[in-house]
Parts: structure tokens; sequence; C-alpha cells
């Protein structure tokens, strides 16, 4: 992420279409998915003896309020080479543990679903003879992340061997499944981009979903917010020759992974090895098409969203260079091709073979670090509670998170800010214009509310968060905010009492003295408007709340008596 300057409010805008919302471009289409017994949701294919092995799942609650995301936008990982979505569970579940994100579920989908290998076509189910068949999902509302899963047998099952190949097919198939699975994500979600982050050959599938505009959405626009890969051949590898237990070496994968091949680099599918199953690289269902492939590094990128890769180096030592499967060169893009000299691309490096990183959680924070530019800016919106993140930087010692929120009415608003982190947080507003509206800044553990009156006509302003982050551990103490209108009428009077609520932050108890004001009742909200309940309180000296069931974020309280209302917010960490 670049560092946040004054300077780069300036950059022109390419796309006019910032600020689309789901609604605006929500899509028709009902997909139909292919049936399955309820157990392959949960349960892989049977191994060599016969097991079959517990899949992640999402974590349905009953309470709404708790299955509320976190991020402004929804990531979709994306696996690599014969692999599946579990490759993922060691830093999905590491940040389900420290961050409190929630899993919306797996998208299982196969690309080899007629079982006919020496065929290609980008047909779907149900149509006769279709590679690409979604099968019946189990996924939640407005979740934080989803898995995207190939490794998927023609029976539904999640199969990292199948016999089918699908997790070892043509690329182009895959960007076409990415179309369909973000078209569910945003119907899901409700938002209006998505975050992609594939490893290995995932990455590329991302790169085949965004810069073949036949993959798109149906306003003809990508919605993605950001991509970033980690360990992937943009430039191709023939790293390994053949060694690698469980790939099959006459796979469309390979044919298109392969440095210089066709799909990589154009050229003529009659010039396609007869080693593989088919040349059909474009799978137009036409093997030896006589019209020229357009490589996926000759075609032009998406400019308006933010980009990030993850080398890994484990193999420098040896004078090698790379992670053992991929080179660093190819890892990264802006190599891969001179057209791509002008992309903004954010490189970070780990020492890391290339199954490691996949797990290795400071790298992947880094690739998924919120941009700093308003060109690429997040979007955010009122009512709703998000998590943001202080991420170590390769070329600054300065992360600087950028976002921007529309404001359709004036009027006050309040904006809660907790710092978790042990430098300050800044914290500075702008409106439309790029005029400074407010400058602040938070010390470690501070929790600040700030009041200030906006105009609609000044709208979308930015909200810029930037502190220090010299260690790679800033990350795990995620700064949170939400933004709320103030919507206090007349008859809401407000006590100056002292009354007050402590201690705050909680995490169980929050306790309060009643005997001066004599409140009657207290209301509890979260930050979506949801009353989650209704107390009968008394006037005396001490009273106890337990909100240890509630999970992390803030929440309002409201507190009744006749003609008087006192509004209070409470951090639950």
């Amino acid at each position: 992420m670049k560092t946040f300057t004054m300077r780069l409010f300036f950059k022109p805008t390419i796309l006019v279409l910032l600020f689309f919302s789901a609604l605006s471009y929500a899509q028709k289409n009902v997909h139909k998915m292919k049936p399955r017994p309820i157990i392959y949701n949960y349960l892989s294919a049977p191994d060599s003896l016969g097991v079959r092995h517990h899949l992640k799942k999402p974590l349905k609650n009953k309470r709404t309020f708790e299955t509320q995301s976190k991020l402004p936008y929804p990531v979709i990982f994306i696996h690599g080479l014969n692999s599946g979505a579990n490759t993922w569970n060691s830093f999905t579940n590491f940040i389900d543990l420290n961050f409190n994100l929630t899993f919306g579920g797996r998208f299982d989908i196969s690309l080899n679903d007629n079982q006919d290998l020496g065929n290609a076509n980008l047909d779907l189910y149900p149509t006769l003879g279709a590679d690409i068949a979604l099968y019946q999902l189990d996924v939640i509302n407005n979740a934080d992340y989803y898995y995207v899963n190939f490794a998927v047998n023609s029976s539904g099952e999640y199969d990292e061997n199948t016999l089918d190949r699908s997790n070892q097919s043509a690329i182009s198939k895959q960007g076409k499944a990415l179309q369909l699975v973000i078209e569910i994500v945003l119907q899901l979600t409700n938002r209006d981009k998505v975050i992609l982050l594939g490893h290995s050959m995932g990455g590329l599938a991302a790169r085949e979903y965004l810069q073949n505009n036949n993959n798109w959405q149906l306003d003809d626009f990508p919605h993605v917010a950001k991509l970033a890969t980690t360990g992937t051949p943009h430039g191709g590898s023939n790293a390994v020759g053949g060694q690698i237990i469980g790939v099959d070496y006459n796979s469309e994968a390979i044919r298109d992974l392969k440095k210089s091949s066709v799909f990589l680099e154009g050229g003529f599918e009659s010039d396609v090895s007869p080693n593989y199953y088919n040349n059909d690289v474009n799978c137009n269902g036409i093997t030896n098409d006589t019209f020229g492939i357009l490589g996926l590094n000759q075609r032009s990128y998406y400019s308006d969203i933010d980009y990030s890769c993850v080398a890994g180096t484990a193999l420098s030592i040896l004078g090698l260079g790379g992670d053992g499967a991929v080179t660093i060169d190819s890892a990264i893009w802006n190599n891969a091709n001179a057209g791509y000299s002008n992309l903004t691309e954010n490189i970070y490096t780990g020492y890391l073979l290339h199954n490691q990183l996949t797990s290795n959680v400071q790298t992947l924070m880094q690739a998924l670090d919120e941009p700093g530019v308003v060109i690429t800016s997040y979007e955010v919106f009122t009512n709703q509670q998000y998590k943001g993140f202080i991420t170590e930087q390769s070329n600054s010692s300065h992360d600087y998170d950028l976002y921007k929120i529309n404001i359709n009415n004036s009027g006050l608003y309040d904006f809660n800010i907790q710092n978790n982190y042990s430098s300050n947080l800044y914290f500075n507003i702008y409106d439309v214009n790029r005029t400074l509206v407010s400058a602040n800044y938070l010390t470690e553990g501070n929790v600040e509310t700030i009041t200030l009156n906006l105009d609609s006509n000044l709208s979308p302003y930015y909200l810029d968060f930037n502190s220090l982050a010299t260690s790679d551990d800033s990350y795990l103490y995620p700064y949170t905010y939400s933004i709320e209108e103030n919507t206090l009428s007349t008859v809401d009077i407000i006590p100056n009492d002292n009354f007050k609520l402590y201690p705050n932050p909680t995490k169980n108890l929050i306790n309060f003295n009643n005997l001066k004001s004599k409140f009657e009742n207290l209301e509890i909200y979260n930050v979506v408007g949801q009353l989650l309940n209704n107390i009968s309180i008394d006037g005396s000296s001490l009273n106890s709340i337990d909100i240890s069931s509630y999970e992390e974020g803030i929440y309002i309280f409201k507190f009744r008596k006749p003609n008087v209302l006192k509004t209070l917010r409470v951090i639950k960490k």
C-alpha cells in the first residue's frame, strides 16, 4: 500500500462508477446448483483407508447481530494447483480466533464435471455436457470470507485427488467459475465489491477473471476492490518437471502454467504440445482454433483496484531464488510483461517455501492491507462496525489506510474509534475537495467518539487511519471504528449528572451508579440498531449488566426515564 499524501489525492479517476451499490446492479441470474448428499458439505471423499475427514464449515448463530461482517469487503480465497480449500485453514483459523472474523462457507465447483478430459468448454450445469458445475451450498450471509474449492469430483465430494482433474483444469474455466462465485457473494453480502486472494495458480484464476471482461458481472464491471496473490507464477513456472506426487503433467493446468505457454504469452493452439489432454486453451470447445490466443500477459489490466503480491524466497540461500516452485521474478506481476510497467503493485517477500505461503500470517496480512489512496479506497457505511489493520510495509515504517463514506443527510455524525495498538493511531477526515475536516489521534487503548457536523454536498468523505508499524506483529491489534448518524431529538434531554459506565471497555460486567439519575429502563442496541435487551433498572447505588455473551464490538446503551434519554457507548472486548 502506498504512503498516503495529499499529492495522491489528485490522481485522476479512470472510472466514474466508484460508488455503485450492490443494489444498483443486482444480478438477476438464478443459477441451478447440482444436488448432492448433505454430508458432502461437511465431510471429504474417503481417503485411501476409506475414512472421510471433517471439513471447515460456517458457524451459524440464531442471533443475526453475531454474523455481521467486520471487513469493508468480503474476501474470497482461491487455492492453487492440485490443492483444495483446506490449504487456507491454518490462516483462517488464526483470523477467526484472533480477530473474530466469520467464515461464510465453501463454493464447491467441479471444472471437469463431464469427466471428458479430451474436450473443454465453459458451459455451466445443467447444460448437457457442461464442464462447470456448482454443487449445492451451505453458506451464510454477511460473512467476512469465503472459500472457492475446485477439488471436487463429479459426485460433488471434496476430493483433492479426483480422477476428474478438476483442481488441475484450465485456468480459463477457473476464471469463468469465479464469475459465478463473485456474483453470489455480492448477493449474499449486499456489498458492491470483493477482495480476491489467490495462492499459486489461484492468483492466475483471479487474473483470468479480471483481465477477461467476458467474465465480468452483468453491468460489465468486475466488482473487485483488491487482488492479492502469493506464490503465483505470473511469468509461468518450469521449476519442477514431473516430480510432484499427484500432479498430472498431461493436465490442462500444467499446459497453462508453463513458462511461455500459449495461455500466458499468446500464440496458436496448434503450437501446444500434443502431450496434454487437449489444446483448447480458451475452452471454447474447438481444438486447434484457427484464431490466435491473446495471452494473459498480453492483455490490459483493470486499473482501479489495489494490487499486491507475496514472493517466497526460501531458496535464495542456495542462490536459486524463489520458493521452490516459483521464482521471485515470476511471482511479481510487474516482471511478467513490460506492458505492466505502470501497474501499481505492493510487493512483499517472505523467507518461505511454496506450500508455506498459505499459512504465513505476517505476509498474508501484508498482502491484504487496506489501500491508502483515493482511487482504490474502500467504501464503508454508517451503523456498521469495522476492523482495520496496521501492517508493516515493504517500503515504509508507516501504514496508511483510507476509506470513503457517502453522507446522504447533512447533520451530526459520531465517529467511534478504538486504538488497540501500542503506537498512536492518527485519524483524519477529509471532504470531497480534499480539505481537512478533522485531525485526531488516539493513544494505546484509547476509545474516543468524535462528533462532526457533515455537509452532504461535500460527500464523499475520506477517513485516513495511520500509525507506525515497525514490528511484524502490529496487525495483531486491529483498530475498530463505526460511524453513526446522530439522531437525538428535541425530547432527548441529556442530564449533566456525571453518569458513567465502568469499566469501559469491558469483557463481561459493565457497572453504573443510578442513585442520583434514577433511570428506570435500559435498552441495549448493537451498531446496526438491533435491540438486544430491554432491562428494568432501579435507583440503587450500584447496578451491573453482564455482556460477556456478546461478541466484541461497540454497543449502544440507552437509559430512560420520563422525558429523559441518555445514550452511552460501550466497548465489548
